[in-house]
């Protein structure tokens, strides 16, 4: 631990204890009255419908600064350097113009820095590309069934200044969109921040850190009634020239990879009614009412909700794999995607695609037409195969592809053709 300050090594041990006691159990004890507990809950309601309309009146007052839809999401772009600064929302305008200048010096498409969410009932559909990656993302408010947009999503394909780098990101905002678009830009600049000046971290100990000083920005910030579940994806090259996805999600945001066209989950979803999360909340002084921490909430970790931070934690679950030539893409979303739509079902979709952006938008469709309640986030990242992986894997990877589409499409042929039936001979 010689390599961290005293501040940080307090938020890593922070990240591994649970606290025995604390006022936040004598507060647990008194929501056992049902009286209670339906105060708190009116509460975060009263808040919810306080915060749309003071997001509604901002909105109609500077009608002619919001962006068209489709124009708000992708964050990063190729030849940007995330160290250099992530820009506001209030300052995103200004940044598009140069954005939009930059995309004339090269093939890449580059989008304008956005981290708001989008609150139009048109789809946001987007896309970033660099020699490693290519990024669309696709994401709708579901207007037939919220009020208000909390998704906020970004990605970088040249992180912290490095080109064969990508940090991929979607935050589900709960109980308003603040804390949610005050961590888009918080958190990957504090991830950018930590993978500079600590080169060597572990993936483990740099989203432990990263999330848990978010969590402390938000506090000081005074933003302790609205919370993100949140879903990120980190690549990079280790070892001279291991390519490593490291993932890391706190609540029921999810990715998965796709590889040799199978699901691979790269993240566990936190969810109040998981035995070992219903364990750690009771231990802290909670407890799980109908199937909600406290009574209240339905994921068990999180960014932000810091009236409940002793039961919603941030410290994040965090995956590490080694990648291959036959991992084609991943798929970052939030729940309103994966409460309709199986892990293995979303890598079959987008399987069919080889634009990032139309596959994005697929899920998002089909999501939709399988009656999802929620609003609906889905980026899709391909995985520049020969850049990544060299010129030979790529080949035997496309072939291989190409063998298992074949047989995939003799099954379907098989299965769809009726059965021969023989008259007897007279």
């Amino acid at each position: 631990m010689s390599d961290f300050t005293p501040a940080e090594a307090a938020l890593i041990d922070q990240a591994h204890t649970v606290p025995t006691s604390s006022p936040w159990s004598k507060i647990a004890s008194a929501w056992t009255s049902q009286e209670k507990l339906n105060e708190e809950q009116e509460h975060m309601i009263l808040l919810r419908q306080q915060q749309q309309e003071d997001e509604a009146a901002a909105v109609a007052a500077a009608t002619s600064e919001v962006p068209a839809p489709g124009s708000i999401g992708i964050l990063g772009h190729a030849g940007s350097s995330s160290s250099s600064g992530h820009a506001s929302s209030a300052s995103s305008a200004a940044n598009s113009d140069a954005a939009a200048a930059a995309a004339g010096a090269g093939n890449e498409e580059v989008v304008p820095i956005r981290r708001r969410a989008n609150n139009s009932d048109a789809s946001t559909n987007s896309i970033t590309t660099s020699a490693y990656f290519r990024a669309g993302v696709a994401a709708d408010k579901n207007s037939r069934h919220r009020r208000t947009m909390e998704d906020v999503h970004g990605a970088d394909v040249a992180f912290a200044g490095k080109t064969d780098q990508g940090f991929f990101f979607i935050l589900d905002g709960h109980g308003g969109r603040g804390v949610a678009e005050y961590c888009g830009t918080a958190l990957p600049k504090n991830i950018s921040e930590l993978v500079i000046s600590k080169p060597t971290l572990g993936a483990e100990q740099l989203f432990t850190l990263a999330f848990l000083f978010t969590d402390e920005q938000l506090e000081r910030e005074n933003l302790v009634h609205s919370g993100a579940t949140v879903i990120s994806c980190f690549v990079r090259t280790e070892d001279d020239s291991k390519r490593v996805l490291h993932t890391a999600n706190a609540g029921d945001a999810r990715a998965v990879l796709s590889r040799a066209g199978s699901a691979i989950r790269l993240s566990h979803d936190h969810k109040a009614t998981d035995e070992d999360e219903k364990e750690r909340i009771e231990a802290s002084g909670g407890m799980v009412m109908g199937s909600r921490v406290n009574g209240v909430l339905a994921v068990a970790r999180a960014l932000g909700d810091i009236h409940m931070k002793e039961q919603i934690v941030s410290t994040p679950f965090v995956s590490s794999y080694t990648l291959q030539a036959d991992d084609r893409f991943f798929v970052l979303a939030c729940d309103g995607v994966w409460d309709v739509m199986s892990d293995q079902e979303v890598v079959d979709l987008v399987d069919q695609h080889t634009d990032p952006k139309e596959a994005s938008l697929a899920v998002v469709k089909q999501s939709l037409k399988l009656g999802s309640t929620d609003n609906i986030t889905c980026m899709v990242v391909f995985l520049e195969a020969e850049q990544n992986f060299g010129a030979e894997a790529a080949a035997k990877a496309a072939h291989d592809r190409q063998l298992r589409q074949q047989a995939q499409g003799s099954r379907s042929d098989q299965s769809s053709t009726p059965p021969l039936v023989h008259s007897p001979e007279p």
